[in-house]
């Protein structure tokens, strides 16, 4: 289920150029806010949601800063004239959440901060996008880079992530197989036993369609991107994907969490975000 949200500033703010972080952050404390009986609606239907295993099923897109101008000193940044702007959140949550959602973000001050900047920002608007229809073949557009890695050993023998560029031979293997480990961990890749409890697949060949049906093609040239995580900290990290517009053939269930999710890694990061094209 997907949303889109404005958000309203009435003076100039300053925003970090690598907001993704602070957006993610803020987007995990109003989840840990959740009235009781929405996290026992979750945890019913076999949504992680408490401790190391929070909630994280959702991707977000980019904020359109309307009337924004760049500017590179202290740091990269965006001048935010006073005006109303939106992005779009994604979840993987059933269209009866729609309510739970909606009261859980609206009102809400979200705060996207560095080490260099505060900005403030207030949600006037929560509004529910209506999904999409599915077929076997769907068309997409990413509209946040579609991250995919390996591991590897540097100079010093540490363990780094490889990220993978679309052209590897193996990139549409890989997705798949990240698509299928992340179907099968999440309620959409659940069933029921007899009294109605949340019952994980366990194998491939139990799921409800084939999981070896998945073509990828890709159009265009895809545009390389890097996003600075907790820029300018000890933690920093710096994490490339991938932007590009491509067809695939899958299962419907498999689009529709894609649509959901993301695709690729680190969707809760606001990577791999897709908007379904004609």
């Amino acid at each position: 289920m997907r949303f889109i949200i404005t958000i309203e500033n009435t003076d100039v703010q300053t925003v970090p150029i690598n907001y993704q972080y602070p957006v993610s952050a803020w987007i995990y404390k109003i989840f840990s806010r959740a009235d009781k009986h929405f996290t026992e609606w979750l945890h019913d239907r076999g949504y992680k949601f408490t401790g190391t295993g929070k909630f994280n099923l959702f991707t977000f897109s980019g904020i359109q800063f309307q009337g924004a101008n760049f500017k590179n000193e202290p740091s990269p940044s965006l001048v935010v004239p006073a005006g109303k702007h939106q992005f779009q959140v994604s979840f993987v949550l059933e269209e009866e959440a729609t309510v739970f959602i909606s009261a859980l973000f609206m009102n809400q001050e979200l705060y996207i901060n560095s080490k260099e900047f505060r900005s403030t920002f207030l949600v006037t608007s929560v509004k529910h996008k209506p999904k999409p229809r599915f077929e076997k073949v769907s068309a997409f557009s990413a509209l946040s880079p579609v991250v995919l890695s390996q591991p590897r050993e540097d100079a010093s023998g540490k363990t780094v992530a490889q990220y993978l560029s679309p052209d590897k031979e193996e990139y549409s293997k890989l997705l798949h197989e990240n698509t299928l480990l992340r179907y099968l961990e999440s309620p959409a890749g659940k069933t029921t036993d007899q009294e109605g409890r949340a019952k994980p697949f366990v194998r491939y060949s139990e799921l409800p369609f084939d999981p070896d049906y998945w073509k990828l093609t890709i159009h265009g040239t895809p545009k390389a991107k890097l996003q600075t995580i907790k820029a300018g900290t000890p933690n920093q990290t710096r994490i490339k994907g991938y932007l590009f517009d491509f067809e695939l053939s899958a299962p419907p269930a498999l689009l529709e969490f894609i649509y959901d999710a993301g695709i690729g890694e680190k969707g809760s990061l606001g990577f791999g975000f897709t908007e379904k094209v004609n």
